[in-house]
């Protein structure tokens, strides 16, 4: 898996930072089963403005493209780790949804065929 990262408004990734964002994006590529394709995966982490009254506000956006298929997710948090984590888990249930629809396309042609077999070869 491929991942880029990119900072906004000022804000430096640290070593931390970029090991966890690895970590805890590397279960997409399991969910993307696409195991002689790298998976492209582009993070943005940041803080949204830097002067907000509560505190600072964390945005953490990734974009990602599964066979064909865009998968997009942002999310706000006051934490970054926080961020980190819901957009994972957005990206993850957008991932499967792509993953299960595709499987249940294959399923239908398959249950047509041996619907097909089953009237031709009839006796």
């Amino acid at each position: 898996m491929n991942i880029t990262i990119k900072t906004t408004n000022g804000m430096e990734i640290t070593d931390a930072i970029r090991e966890y964002i690895h970590k805890r994006l590397d279960s997409l590529q399991k969910i993307a089963e696409t195991p002689g394709n790298d998976l492209l995966v582009n993070v943005e982490v940041g803080k949204t403005t830097n002067h907000h009254r509560s505190g600072d506000i964390f945005r953490a956006e990734v974009s990602a493209d599964m066979e064909g298929v865009p998968l997009y997710a942002v999310s706000e948090q006051q934490d970054l780790y926080a961020a980190i984590d819901d957009v994972r888990d957005k990206v993850t249930a957008e991932a499967k949804k792509v993953r299960d629809k595709k499987r249940s396309a294959i399923r239908r042609g398959g249950s047509m065929a041996k619907e097909f077999v089953r009237k031709f070869f009839k006796k």
